[in-house]
């Protein structure tokens, strides 16, 4: 589902710039912030939320600082070295918890409230975004925050980007119609999504 990514790079980048630089995961740093504060404002309702595509467990900390509601997080990441950096960071927080795990192949005990997959989409593989929905609407029982380049202001070639209309029909075809769209900035090619049940 996913085309391979490179851990090798991203475990480079968190050796060379820490947890903290939006650097470590690819994110332009101008925009890095207002994202995260967007995907927050989305998230901030819920009590438990599972985040794939965790990273090194920074977004999780700005999480609990402004979710007062939030009982259990659980972030899952491909990059082993990201996982260990976010249970260093977490220690002594029961509420949080971090696995390594390759994303396609999560399966929980029983559907979660919310799921979190931001920044995952860019390594998804375009002709397996019903795939992908499936996955999405298969681990949450309430809502689906996600996140996606937009082809139609995005350019680079690093990362996958999807039309609008296809990923809405995508989640609709699964049976989760309600979706609203948020952009961190007017330029921002990267799309927030929020599904609700």
């Amino acid at each position: 589902m996913f085309k391979p990514i490179d851990t090798y790079l991203y475990a480079e980048n968190l050796k060379k710039y820490g947890p903290d630089d939006s650097r470590t995961i690819l994110e332009p740093a101008g925009l890095a912030e207002a994202r995260r504060e967007t995907a927050i404002d989305l998230l901030k309702e819920y009590h438990q939320i599972v985040d794939l595509g965790c990273g090194p467990g920074v977004f999780a900390s700005r999480l609990f600082e402004r979710s007062p509601h939030l009982q259990y997080y659980h972030g899952i990441d491909g990059v082993l070295e990201f996982v260990e950096s976010a249970k260093a960071r977490h220690m002594g927080n029961k509420a949080a918890s971090f696995s390594h795990q390759e994303i396609e192949f999560v399966v929980l005990n029983k559907k979660i409230e919310c799921v979190a997959a931001l920044g995952v989409m860019s390594d998804l593989d375009p002709n397996k975004l019903d795939d992908f929905a499936d996955l999405l609407t298969s681990l949450a029982s309430r809502a689906i925050v996600f996140s996606f380049h937009d082809n139609s202001i995005y350019k680079g070639k690093l990362a996958a980007a999807f039309e609008i209309s296809e990923v809405l029909q995508a989640f609709a075809r699964h049976g989760w119609p309600n979706v609203s769209c948020y952009r961190a900035a007017p330029e921002d090619s990267l799309v927030i999504c929020s599904v609700r049940r």
